[in-house]
C-alpha cells in the first residue's frame, strides 16, 4: 500500500538535518551495507556514481531522524498493517542524482523483495517538484506478489516478460 502522510518535518528541522549531514563522508552507494568506497563530500561524488548514501552511525546521530521513525502516526500504520508491534531495523538517506545513466537494478522499474513482511516509510529531505526529477512511483497493489504479477502479465506481451520485470 501507499499513502501520502504530508510533511512530518518542518523546514527548521529539514534544515538542521541536512545542516549534520553535509558535514559527513558519502558512501557511492544507495545503501551503506553495499558500498565499496567513500568521498569526502556531495561534491566529490564522480560524474558516473547513481547515488550517494550516509554511513549509518551518522544517520542515528542526525537530528530529527531516529525521532521521525519512532512518530506515534508511523508507528500505528506499521503495526496496523503488519499486525504486530514493529521493530526498526535500518535508517537509510540516500542521494538519487538526475541526468545520468540510471542503474538497472533500482532506477528503473523494481520491486524490491524482503525475506519477511515489511514496512518502509520514505521521506523527502528535499524539494521534487515534477516526477523526473526523482519521485518514486509505486504500483497499487504490487505489495501482494500474486496481483503484482497478473497486472505484469496483462501488461507484459508474454508472461515470461512479465516475470522478468517483476525480477528486476
Amino acid at each position: 500500500g501507499c499513502t501520502d502522510l504530508g510533511r512530518l518535518l518542518t523546514p527548521a528541522q529539514v534544515h538542521e538535518v541536512h545542516a549534520h549531514l553535509k558535514r559527513q563522508r558519502v558512501l557511492l552507494s544507495h545503501d551503506a551495507h553495499v558500498a565499496k568506497e567513500q568521498v569526502g563530500g556531495l561534491a566529490d561524488v564522480p560524474p558516473d556514481a547513481n547515488y550517494a548514501c550516509y554511513d549509518y552511525l551518522d544517520l542515528w546521530s542526525a537530528p530529527h531522524i531516529v525521532e521521525l521513525a519512532a512518530r506515534n502516526e508511523l508507528l500505528n500504520l506499521a503495526q496496523s498493517y503488519l499486525g504486530c508491534t514493529p521493530t526498526l531495523y535500518s535508517i537509510n538517506a540516500f542521494w538519487s542524482f538526475p541526468n545520468r545513466q540510471p542503474h538497472k537494478a533500482s532506477q528503473v522499474f523494481h520491486r524490491d523483495w524482503e525475506d519477511y513482511r515489511s514496512f518502509v516509510a520514505f521521506t523527502l529531505l528535499t524539494p521534487v517538484d515534477v516526477p523526473e526529477e526523482g519521485a518514486h512511483y509505486y504500483v497499487k497493489g504490487s505489495h501482494e506478489v500474486d496481483r503484482l504479477r497478473a497486472k505484469l502479465s496483462e501488461a507484459a506481451a508474454t508472461p515470461d516478460d512479465a516475470q522478468e520485470i517483476g525480477r528486476a
